[in-house]
């Protein structure tokens, strides 16, 4: 349900970018060396959000943020969660096309999750 509400929330700020002044490059570069868009900031943060208040997740790995984000204790829950928040996001300009990717593994019981345990 959290990476269903999140899609909702990019889909309209995507509708919207103009609007809200978050089309174009931020001037960073992201762990893969892709200059950072505004919309993929935004996207990140919105996906990491409302991951983060389902309470089903442990870790979540994103191409715009250089540390895993893990959620220790009561708040973590049983799935480890990789995604593009944004892909083909260089193409928003262009009116090109542009999705969200997620990759989702169970954890192992008892895991403590760590960095490793995104990869």
């Amino acid at each position: 349900m959290a990476i269903a509400e999140g899609t909702c929330q990019v889909q309209q700020l995507v509708r919207q970018a103009a609007l809200a002044d978050v089309l174009g490059a931020s001037g960073e570069t992201n762990a893969s060396s892709d200059v950072v868009q505004h919309m993929d900031k935004a996207s990140s943060d919105i996906f990491v959000d409302t991951l983060a208040r389902s309470g089903h997740v442990a870790a979540i790995g994103c191409e715009e943020i250089e540390d895993p984000v893990i959620f220790e204790g009561d708040v973590g829950g049983g799935y480890i969660v990789l995604m593009d928040p944004l892909d083909g996001s260089s193409n928003i300009d262009v009116a090109v096309s542009i999705g969200s990717i997620f990759g989702i593994w169970q954890k192992k019981p008892g895991e403590t999750v760590n960095d490793n345990s995104l990869l």
